[in-house]
Order: structure tokens, then sequence, then C-alpha cells
């Protein structure tokens, strides 16, 4: 359905309850009428609060500009020694078979943002509330990046509680994909799932993104 037919159906439906806007005051009434594109602002924004599944940004993390390449076969390995660079206890199998034959080159830093989810939801209603993939898909190197500012597990902006940090990445395949991150006693456990999986994510998981660095 294009945009235009839904506009539409919005427009033909809000006039079977018009009667609602005589709760608006007289000066109310003249605001909008002399101001319809700030009134259907407001209106937009109050739909998108009423159904939010995020809070507002809650944990913000710079990360530093990286001129050589990233091999990921060679940082993502399964090492809860005590001399491991970042403590990994896990990988799923689909984790290996699609990032592990990554290779990026030179990074010029990002901001990684965290929110939080406040109920129970699926990837497509967390995806489209960021603005869609292409806002939100980040970099092996970022991920990476974010386990190695808690190498032990320790406490940070990635949770240890047992809640689940979500990244969404693309693959070697070029399909968006989300990876789940928790922290466990000897490392992180690290596991790709598909961004249809039914079983979607639990209230409380945390959802990080990269946004550019501002210069």
């Amino acid at each position: 359905m294009t945009t235009e037919i839904w506009i539409a159906r919005i427009i033909n439906r809000l006039v079977e309850f018009q009667d609602e806007f005589a709760h608006l005051y007289v000066n109310g009434r003249m605001w909008v009428i002399q101001n319809p594109k700030e009134a259907i602002g407001l209106f937009v924004e109050a739909v998108k609060n009423h159904i939010a599944v995020l809070t507002p940004v809650v944990k913000c993390t710079t990360l530093a500009a990286v001129n050589g390449k990233f091999f990921s076969d060679k940082m993502f390995k399964v090492n809860t020694e005590a001399n491991a660079a970042v403590k990994i206890s896990y990988m799923s199998h689909a984790f290996r078979y699609h990032f592990g034959s990554i290779i990026e080159g030179p990074f010029p830093g990002s901001v990684m943002e965290g929110r939080q989810l406040c109920k129970d939801s699926s990837d497509d209603t967390i995806l489209q509330e960021l603005g869609g993939p292409k806002k939100v898909a980040v970099t092996n190197r970022e991920l990476f990046a974010m386990l190695i500012l808690q190498p032990d597990g320790e406490e940070g902006q990635l949770a240890t509680d047992g809640s689940t940090n979500a990244f969404y990445l693309i693959n070697v395949n070029g399909t968006l994909c989300r990876v789940n991150v928790t922290s466990h006693p000897r490392g992180w456990r690290l596991c790709e799932t598909t961004v249809d999986d039914p079983r979607g994510l639990d209230a409380g998981c945390w959802i990080f993104y990269s946004q550019p660095r501002q210069t």
C-alpha cells in the first residue's frame, strides 16, 4: 500500500471522529488553523511516543577512528585465558560462518548509542522505530570495540546482568542479521539470529547502533 493511500485512510478515519476536535479551546482551534503543519507534526510525534517500544538514548560511547584493516577471524576468537584481549566463551556456528571471513577497511569513528526495550518486540518493529536497517547496522569493528571496553565482562555500557545486548550487522552474504551478546562468568557469548525470528526480543534487552561522529 502506497504512502498516499495510507495518508488518505488516516484522514478519512480522523474525519469520522472529527467531533473530538471540539475538546480544543478556541485559542487551540485557531492555532491549528493557522499552523496546520506544526499541528500535524505534534500529532505524529504523539503517536510515535504512544507506540514506542524503545526508551530514549540512555547509553552513548564514542569510538575513535582507526586506519588499519580489521580481520574478523583474528579478533573474534573463543578464548577465556587471562591474556585474552576479550574473553569470549562462546560463538555460535552461524556467527563464525557468516562473520568470520569479513575484512573491514579503515574506520572513521562513530558514536554507539544504546536504548532499552520497554516491551517485548519483533525485529521489524525495532528497526522501524530506529529508522530502518541502513541506520542501525553496525560493523564488526564496532561490535568488537564495544567488547574490548569490557574485556573481562566488567560493568560498562554493555549489560552484564544477563540481559541481551543486541546489534544488527550485515553478514558476509549482505544480509542483515541480529547478533545477541550476553555476559557469562567465563566470557562473552555471541549468537547470530535472523531478523525474522518470531521470538523477537524481550523487554529489558538493550539495542545498540552507531551514529556518525560529529566533526
